[in-house]
């Protein structure tokens, strides 16, 4: 097979499952008392959904492949790895208030910094940008609302609200949960929640499935990239290890 250039493949962005009841199978109703026992549990858990410090590093095995690679016609496929380290609150530009910021690089590719909000029991996706050769940053691109990720009590079923970008019926995602699971990657096995993440940009379609751990972060990410209903690029990043952080960065 084919390798892939990573400098293409880091700009890749993925896959849902449908549950259907089972007929003639009468569901046992949980009372709603127990049910919110229950998820009060799962929440104090959960908490705190991320707890870091700068310098944290997570290490990830990256597996690309390209089904139908337009210049050969054939199918290309690669292997590489990708880090994301926690660089703390930094200022993101353009008059932003200081985001946490996890700054994603690889070989050969350029190096992008996600900016997010961490509360003790909840994720936000804010925003992200790219760092220019010599270290400098490019404008942030920012979403006009916070995207839900991830809040502490998640279970099978929930989803988060679906956020439409730049008021656009054509540019959306929205989040929801498949379940608690344990998933084995090169760092180990971990109990996880998994989470679907969906979405379009007018004619391209973007699906993402993460395995996240309450506590230790994204373990396993999947993502599908399709434009009009065929798929061009396909990613699996598997956590490989962690490195703790200084508090300095």
């Amino acid at each position: 097979m084919k390798s892939v250039d990573p400098s293409s493949a880091a700009k890749l962005v993925l896959a849902s499952l449908l549950l259907f009841p089972i007929p003639g199978c009468r569901k046992t109703e949980t009372p709603p008392s127990l049910q919110k026992e229950e998820v009060n549990g799962l929440a104090q858990e959960d908490i705190p959904v991320l707890p870091v410090a700068a310098g944290q590093r997570w290490l990830y095995q990256v597996t690309i492949e390209n089904p139908q690679d337009s210049r050969s016609g054939g199918q290309t496929q690669g292997k590489f790895e990708r880090s994301r380290i926690y660089r703390g609150k930094i200022d993101p530009g353009n008059g932003r208030p200081s985001a946490d910021c996890f700054e994603v690089s690889a070989a050969g590719a350029k190096t992008m910094r996600e900016f997010v909000q961490l509360e003790a029991g909840e994720i936000l996706l804010l925003g992200q940008a790219e760092v220019e050769p010599q270290g400098g940053q490019k404008p942030p691109i920012w979403f006009e609302h916070p995207i839900p990720f991830f809040r502490a009590g998640l279970s099978a079923g929930d989803s988060m609200p679906m956020t439409v970008l730049k008021k656009d019926k054509n540019l959306w995602r929205g989040t929801r949960v498949i379940g608690r699971e344990t998933v084995t990657v090169p760092a180990g096995s971990f109990n996880v929640v998994r989470l679907q993440m969906f979405g379009v940009d007018g004619r391209v379609s973007l699906r993402k499935t993460y395995w996240f751990a309450p506590g230790k972060g994204i373990i396993r990410e999947e993502k599908v990239r399709e434009v009009d209903g065929k798929p061009v690029m396909i990613e699996t990043d598997e956590l490989i290890s962690v490195e703790a952080g200084t508090g300095e960065f």
